[in-house]
């Protein structure tokens, strides 16, 4: 009956709670301070070219002491964050170019063209 089964079902969650069958999924931890220097160093060296060879990814993985897995997508995060981080810095400067040229319409922005003065202190 349908009560029967509705029982069976609570003492399934009940049980698998206690057993810690759905506790599958292993914490996240972050790689060793060394190894994110070693993966960024060849990161921000190939620029142009961020995607590494089969054989780079063995090197930094043995090197760094993760499989060759965990290095490829530590390098398909890096390309996605470093990416979304340059799209945001272009929104950024567009706003403030956008903000300047109000500004200079209006008159509210300074016209001197002078440059600025840098105190010896920080020289």
């Amino acid at each position: 009956s349908k009560q029967c089964y509705q029982r069976r079902v609570r003492e399934a969650v009940v049980s698998t709670q206690s057993t810690g069958i759905f506790e599958t999924r292993r914490k996240r931890r972050n790689y060793a301070k060394t190894a994110n220097a070693y993966l960024n160093e060849a990161f921000y060296k190939n620029l142009q070219n961020p995607c590494p060879s089969e054989a780079l990814k063995e090197e930094l993985a043995l090197r760094c002491k993760l499989t060759p897995t965990q290095v490829n997508n530590w390098f398909c995060n890096k390309r996605l964050r470093y990416d979304s981080g340059l799209i945001k810095t272009n929104e950024q400067v567009k706003e403030l170019e956008d903000v300047l040229s109000l500004e200079f319409a209006n008159g509210q922005l300074d016209q001197s063209h002078e440059p600025m003065q840098i105190p010896s202190s920080h020289l």
